[in-house]
């Protein structure tokens, strides 16, 4: 099983949630990060570009899991968190050519289901990189 086929179980009727609230917990449980239900709940205004079309939900999230699991103790003891965070960036804006929702959403979305195609598809570059970067720590 893959990052992508967990995030996609939180799409489906059964959960509902947006793309941050299904990143965040589809990455809680593929790695089993024990966030706690209120950590995980934070991420709901991150929807839709925090709803006004900012920086796409799916982004952020993807940060938090990523800020979560490489953080020791503060950001600016990160070494590894700008290299990882750049390289995520970079890879997203590749494939999907903005992590604006503004952008995104007119040409990802779809009559229904919303941007789950590229929800469940750009797990694929998160997965990536966190599996590079353990393999460096």
């Amino acid at each position: 099983m893959k990052l992508k086929d967990v995030i996609a179980k939180f799409r489906t009727s059964d959960y509902d949630y947006s793309c941050s609230e299904a990143t965040i917990r589809g990455c809680n449980e593929y790695y089993s990060l024990n966030m706690s239900e209120d950590a995980m709940k934070q991420m709901a205004g991150f929807s839709g570009g925090m709803y006004i079309g900012g920086l796409c939900g799916i982004n952020a999230a993807s940060v938090a899991v990523i800020s979560h699991m490489f953080t020791k103790t503060v950001a600016h003891q990160t070494p590894v968190l700008p290299q990882l965070l750049k390289e995520y960036y970079s890879l997203f804006k590749e494939e999907y050519k903005s992590i604006q929702c503004s952008y995104l959403k007119p040409v990802h979305q779809a009559k229904h289901g919303g941007c789950t195609h590229m929800i469940v598809e750009s797990a694929d570059i998160l997965e990536q990189l966190i599996d590079k970067y353990q393999k460096e720590a």
